[in-house]
């Protein structure tokens, strides 16, 4: 498991503990930037390094093999610096992507790493389709996401990468 966003931040035993949650709990970590956009409905996609092995068991088990599912799931909001819980969302697509590249140079040129790169794919069109939408833009199918300079400049505002992007909405702050 990959946390080393959180290491310089969090000494060992405090680490142990936010990482014993995030396998246990449905929790996201966010920056303050990262929890205002979501607060302004700027961003409906999180990043994260790791998720639950609870939401990962329950993934695996009723869409095996796949990259990407969907979900009903509540997850709390946690500040990455403080560790004070924001709020929650509710969750509703879940995409694997695989950006940590220790791990992706193990899939080479096999069947999984395809999946990953379809799963990227989606995961970046539908939050095309969504930025769109809320844009009030109809999505052009000739110029798609990919050449799109003010969705790539979207993208550049609010980061993309880690290895899950989790879609949400009904923000409820505390």
């Amino acid at each position: 498991m990959k946390v080393s966003f959180l290491y310089g931040k969090l000494g060992g035993t405090k680490m142990q503990n936010v990482m014993n949650m995030i396998q246990t709990e449905n929790i996201l970590l966010v920056t303050p930037l990262e929890w205002n956009m979501i607060l302004n409905k700027e961003k409906w996609v999180v990043f994260q390094n790791e998720i639950s092995e609870k939401l990962k068991k329950e993934v695996n088990d009723n869409f095996p093999n796949q990259q990407a599912a969907c979900i009903d799931e509540t997850f709390y909001l946690k500040d990455k610096e403080t560790g004070e819980i924001l709020g929650e969302v509710n969750g509703y697509e879940v995409y694997y992507l695989l950006y940590n590249v220790e791990e992706e140079n193990g899939h080479g040129n096999s069947s999984n790493f395809e999946e990953i790169v379809k799963s990227r794919y989606y995961a970046v069109k539908n939050l095309y389709y969504q930025w769109c939408s809320k844009k009030l833009l109809k999505p052009n199918p000739n110029e798609g996401w990919f050449k799109s300079k003010k969705f790539n400049k979207y993208l550049d505002q609010i980061g993309w990468g880690n290895n899950y992007a989790v879609f949400i909405y009904e923000v409820i702050k505390y």
